[in-house]
């Protein structure tokens, strides 16, 4: 964020380099548009400090940065104690806005980057003979063309598909609301500046207008001055569909249509609603004692809400658009006997549309459609015969117009707005995405107990065996007695939850909630504990046989630890081979979905277990599946972390077992990965279109990468064995594990930082266990070791390459094996992202030398053997060679980065050595916090 002298070097080629770049690391020719633009934005938020702080600040900005980036090419202790010092005479004051000024920057080469990406995808799309992006939809429908796919095979498929990816509310979103606006603010201007058709004048005003931008951002709060409430994160998320995921959606439909178009003429496969949406914000219970029974109905009105208005303003735009006047079209009998019907409706309204369009039969259509969705805005509960009673209502009011233009010469717009019109009632109904209920198992059978406790069944008392037998005779019951009245309130909000959820299947046109998620599913009685309170509460119908007739509720066990991720196809087996709850899987459909939990695993065995355990336990889940009939839907509990199964969404759905994915699968979007992918139009739709295309490539060519050698299981089971543990012995072995862990990362201060309304335990529980997986994640991320993401395989890897073969053996798994290479390729990201010199530092605050010496030196050598082994793995000198963009997107962020994390440590230091209640303490947490807030901008992730 240099001024006067420019943030470019020339080197010897004669490019224009980022003088922070390592040597060698710099911009391809197609990626100067990126350089230019951070360049731009650097020199102006320079400017900026300067107005609004002078020149100490700037200068002291300027000296860190100077001072780390030295550090950061040629180590120097004396450099390093210079820097340190600097940091330590800055009061707290000077500490927060030198972190605001590196904050800002990674806020805004985060919007360069990501508008570059948008901008790319445009240079690319604008020559017809460019080669199809990789992880698109156009490439991947060529090449199964190209193999043969014929175009009844893919219509097969894409009839059945079905995607949905679920927005969460986890507690990894650090970035205010308001921030983000700002963003997409200075994305937008870039934009503009890129147009070619500016004058000097307009170009001089858009760079005026990022300066005001980029002021407003400097001078806006960063931090929330509160923890959300629930209904905050809500409508936070709802944002994102109002803004850019509805339109991204229906943009990515008609790529879809216009690639099957291209490639198979215009009679090829017909495309459904393959990809949906669900949510989680305001129904996931699990843990949250803010989400209530009620939360839910609130989620559920405020999405109807914000889809009915959006369906209403399309109708609103599209009587602007269809100005046809009979004297030149004609309108079929349907249409005609459809308007009398609403001038019936609406009798002062068909006075008034009568005398202005009198000879416009479409426009006053679609007028009349914009009235009946107000009506139906206006009554949630659907009651206003003049309202839509739902959207199958509305989609037969569409179809009607669609018809009759079709017969009228008018193709063009019954294909054009109107259908995507269309498809937006398709996708996202009255509800706009389904939400999920979920919560844990141990809370579902606590309810169980106190409800049978009159009858003297000691249900807690009981083993599984003995807990599925007593649920299965409960169900075939014709009725049970009234609950008792002395329920506890835990119990009580488990029995309101289920009401709830009736109330909602009856209040609304559509059953908007549709799946209870069971977190720490274990067994069969889990599942059937769930099946019973929804019939219970009328949710689920059984008739004197004991079949299930009807339910309006399906369970989705999600099985979380890596032991029970590994008994979930036992599980599987013995609810469907039950004669009950086969006959209740057969009213839903005949398909079971079951979630896989990549964060309780994680954090249970280590990185390579987890990962390991999951691909085992899908495979074996699609063998059970088909055993019995039944069709299986993976719901993937992803995160935004390696550590917690994120990482590039194509990639990481080809690696998945073949045949497991079959057009069927679910995947959360979590936290901070939400704004990232989808918080800009160009972004969403490209992310929109990268997952479609892995499903549908995945699912129709199944036997790509299907050839899995036993040698490779057999390695695979050995390094998962090492791996797990090492990585056990010290995480959950070693008793000086747990306050190193809380002294050498921020863990305690995250408490702090008001960035979800859900507590970061569990239980209140001093160790590991207790811990919810994304704080654990998040403070290893916060240090810059990443602990989770690696520790454990360098020890296994290592010793593996010492194997006879060991080393011709992994090449080969990595050369050959789709999950195998993504298993390596995501753990290079990670360990490029951490950094051993900066972890030490905050390792440094850890009390005890013993304990410091003895840990740091176990995780110093796993790192370094970890590097190492996948290194020669992957045959590169230097982690992610294969991957320059990324690899230059970490270095050009570090030197910008270390500033923070150093003076973090300074931070913490200082607020652990004042004691509780001292006044002195918030000062120092406020600027704190900002460098928490900083760290995630600079690294991308949170947890």
């Amino acid at each position: 964020m240099e001024t006067g002298r420019g943030t470019a070097e020339r080197n010897g080629r004669g490019r224009a380099e980022y003088a922070d770049l390592p040597p060698g690391v710099g911009f391809a020719a197609k990626d100067e548009p990126l350089r230019r633009d951070i360049n731009l934005l650097g020199r102006i938020l320079g400017q900026v400090i300067l107005e609004q702080e002078g020149k100490g600040l700037l200068g002291a900005e300027e000296e860190i940065r100077a001072l780390c980036k030295s550090l950061r090419f040629a180590y120097d202790p004396e450099l390093d104690e210079r820097l340190r010092a600097r940091i330590g005479r800055m009061d707290g004051g000077e500490m927060g806005r030198v972190v605001r000024a590196f904050s800002v920057y990674f806020q805004l080469v985060n919007v360069a980057e990501r508008y570059h990406r948008v901008r790319r995808r445009r240079q690319h799309e604008a020559d017809e003979n460019n080669e199809p992006q990789r992880a698109s939809l156009r490439s991947a429908l060529g090449r199964l063309a190209g193999d043969g796919v014929g175009a009844e095979e893919l219509g097969h498929l894409l009839e059945g598909m079905g995607l949905s990816l679920v927005l969460t509310a986890h507690p990894t979103e650090a970035q205010r609301r308001t921030i983000r606006r700002r963003h997409g603010a200075i994305a937008g201007i870039l934009d503009d500046m890129d147009s070619g058709r500016l004058t000097a004048r307009e170009r001089k005003g858009a760079r005026e207008r990022l300066a005001e931008e980029i002021t407003l951002l400097w001078q806006t709060d960063e931090l929330r001055a509160e923890r959300p409430e629930v209904e905050g994160e809500i409508q936070r998320t709802l944002l994102f569909f109002k803004d850019p995921l509805i339109s991204a959606t229906l943009e990515v439909y008609r790529d879809l249509e216009d690639e099957l178009a291209r490639l198979y003429g215009e009679e090829g496969p017909k495309v459904g609603p393959v990809l949906k949406f669900g949510s989680w914000v305001g129904g996931d219970q699990d843990g949250n004692p803010f989400v209530r029974p009620e939360t839910m109905l609130t989620a559920l009105g405020l999405q109807r809400e914000l889809v009915l208005e959006r369906h209403r303003e399309t109708a609103l735009s599209l009587a602007r658009h269809l100005s046809q006047t009979i004297r030149r079209v004609g309108v079929s009998e349907e249409l005609e006997a459809s308007l009398r019907g609403d001038e019936l409706l609406f009798p002062e309204a068909s006075e008034r549309f009568t005398r202005e369009d009198a000879n416009e039969p479409y426009r006053r259509k679609m007028l009349f459609v914009a009235g009946r969705l107000r009506r139906a805005l206006e009554s949630p509960d659907g009651s206003d015969p003049k309202g839509y009673a739902d959207a199958t209502e509305l989609l037969e009011d569409l179809l009607v117009v669609r018809r009759s233009l079709h017969r009228h010469a008018g193709e063009r717009a019954a294909e054009g707005r109107l259908k995507d019109f269309i498809r937006q009632v398709e996708v996202f109904g009255f509800h706009l995405a389904k939400l999920d209920v979920r919560q844990e198992s141990s809370r579902i059978h606590g309810a169980v107990a106190e409800i049978l406790s009159p009858t003297g069944t000691d249900y807690a008392g009981l083993d599984e065996a003995g807990r599925a037998d007593l649920l299965r005779r409960l169900l075939g019951e014709p009725s049970w007695e009234s609950p008792p009245e002395d329920l506890s309130q835990e119990s009580r909000d488990v029995l309101e939850t289920f009401a709830n959820i009736r109330e909602a299947a009856e209040l609304l046109s559509e059953p908007a909630v549709e799946t209870f998620i069971l977190s720490m599913a274990r067994g069969a009685s889990d599942v059937l504990a769930v099946v019973y309170l929804a019939r219970r509460s009328g949710l689920v119908d059984i008739d004197g046989e004991g079949r299930c007739t009807g339910a309006r509720l399906g369970v989705t066990p999600l099985f979380e630890t890596v032991d029970d991720l590994e008994q979930a196809p036992g599980v599987l087996r013995g609810l469907l081979e039950d004669p009950m709850y086969r006959s209740f899987l057969a009213s839903r459909g005949d398909v079971q979905e079951v979630m896989l939990g990549y964060s309780d695993s994680g954090k249970d065995a280590g990185y390579v277990t987890s990962n390991w355990t999951l691909y085992k336990a899908q495979g074996e889940l699609a063998g059970v599946a088909r055993e019995h009939g039944v069709g299986l839907r993976l719901f993937h509990g992803r995160g935004g972390t390696v550590g917690r199964g994120g990482g590039p969404s194509y990639d990481a759905i080809l690696a998945q077992p073949p045949g497991t994915v079959d057009g069927r699968i679910r995947i959360t979007e979590q936290g901070e990965v939400i704004s990232y992918k989808y918080g800009m139009e160009g972004l969403a739709r490209r992310n929109l279109d990268t997952v479609l295309a892995a499903v549908i490539e995945t699912s129709a060519a199944p036997e790509r990468g299907a050839e899995v050698k036993e040698r490779w299981v057999r390695a695979l089971e050995d390094l998962s064995a090492r791996s797990r543990e090492v990585y056990r012995s010290l995480v959950y072995e070693d008793e000086d594990f747990p306050p190193f862990f809380s002294e050498a990362t921020p863990i305690r201060e995250l408490s702090l930082l008001n960035i979800g309304s859900r507590p970061a335990k569990r239980i209140d529980s001093p160790d590991v266990s207790g811990l919810r997986a994304i704080p654990w994640v998040f403070a290893w991320t916060q240090n810059r070791l990443l602990l989770p993401s690696w520790y454990g395989a360098g020890t296994a890897f290592s010793e593996a390459l010492e194997w006879d073969g060991g080393p011709e053996l992994l090449r080969e798994m990595y050369g050959g094996w789709p999950f195998f290479r993504t298993l390596v390729d995501f753990m290079q990201m990670t360990l490029a992202k951490s950094d051993m010199r900066i972890a030490e530092a905050y390792v440094s605050l850890v009390g005890d030398d013993g304990v410091r010496e003895r840990i740091w030196g176990r995780v110093s050598e796993e790192h370094a053997a970890c590097v190492r082994a996948l290194l020669d793995i992957t045959g590169q000198e230097n982690l992610l060679d294969g991957s320059p963009v990324l690899q230059r997107s970490i270095r050009l962020r570090n030197p910008y980065v270390d500033p923070l994390s150093y003076i973090q440590v300074n931070l913490l230091r200082r607020l652990r050595a004042l004691p509780e209640g001292s006044p002195e303490r918030d000062a120092v947490a406020h600027p704190l916090l900002l460098t928490v807030s900083a760290i995630s901008s600079g690294l991308l992730n949170t947890g």
